[in-house]
Formats: structure tokens, sequence, C-alpha cells
């Protein structure tokens, strides 16, 4: 299976994100069977979203900005911006990037695996929810 760097044109700038594609056959179907049916799907793992929305108490707010803090120390997607410098991405926006991608792509589905969002709370799942709506095809956790 190679990676592949693939550049996608984001609301943040130009992002550049490792992609790789595997092709599943049928055991015993031979080099030079042809296809019958073709299904295209994405899988993504562990993209722990992690937000707070206004109507969340102080303590939530403070709980998102501290883990947000801590998982963007290990994202490493850089945006080129429109004047050439480059800013690195935080989670949720590698998130949105990613998201980006999965709609140029227009698969026949996404499997999301891992940690899906960081905690448990409302304003998780409703952005997951959001998220999830937002990729236009059908999505399997």
């Amino acid at each position: 299976m190679a990676i592949t760097k693939v550049q996608v044109n984001t609301e943040y700038g130009k992002c550049v994100l490792d992609e790789s594609r595997v092709v599943l056959t049928l055991p015993g179907a031979g080099e030079n069977a042809k296809p019958i049916f073709i299904c295209r799907f994405v899988h993504i793992s562990d993209s722990h979203m992690v937000v707070s929305r206004p109507e969340d108490s102080p303590e939530m707010i403070e709980k998102v900005a501290h883990t947000r803090k801590f998982w963007n120390q290990f994202t490493d997607i850089r945006a080129e911006l429109p004047d050439g410098s480059e800013r690195r991405l935080d989670l949720m926006e590698v998130n949105y990037a990613v998201a980006e991608r999965i709609r140029e792509l227009s698969p026949d589905g996404v499997f999301i695996t891992g940690d899906v969002v960081d905690y448990p709370s409302v304003s998780n799942y409703i952005t997951l929810g959001e998220y999830m709506d937002s990729l236009g095809t059908k999505c399997f956790i």
C-alpha cells in the first residue's frame, strides 16, 4: 500500500494530506477478471472531535481549550496561505480539511473508527453529526 501526497484546497489554504489506496478483490477471481461491482469507501480514524459552543458551561469551554491545546501538539498539517506563508492547522481544521478531500472523492461511504470524539459531550456529538452530514455520503461508525 503506497502513500501519496494529495493537495487539497481548503478555506484555510492549500494543504497536503497523506492518502493511501487499497484495492480489494475476491479470492480466486483471477488477474483478468472483470469487476462486477465497484464500491469506493474512505476510512478515517481518530478524529478526536472536541468543540465548545456558546451555551456550554465555562468549565466545559476551558476543558475544550485545554484538550485542543493537547491534541494540537500532534497535528502537523500545514496550510499554505495566499501570501506564500504557512501555518499549522489545529485539530478541528485538520478534520475539516479531510472532509473537503472526502467530498472531492465522492465515495459510496465513509467508515469512521477510533476515537471519533475526544470525550462525550453534547457539543462534541452535535459537531460529529454536522461533520458526517457535511460529507455528503453514508457514514458508518
